[in-house]
């Protein structure tokens, strides 16, 4: 899978430390992303699982 790579410049030294002060910063970038995803209502389908 691919990794995004974020950066911060010294003036956004706050943004970076309230994303690490979460319990794992990846997990809340992803939630970001999909609250945001939510949002425009475009989550793709969830795949069905075998209901056996």
């Amino acid at each position: 899978m691919a990794k995004i790579v974020v950066s911060f410049k010294d003036k956004e030294k706050y943004l970076y430390d309230y994303a690490m002060s979460q319990i794992s910063a990846p997990v809340y970038i992803k939630q970001l992303i999909l609250n945001d995803m939510q949002k425009d209502n475009k989550l793709p389908n969830k795949p069905k699982g075998n209901p056996g």
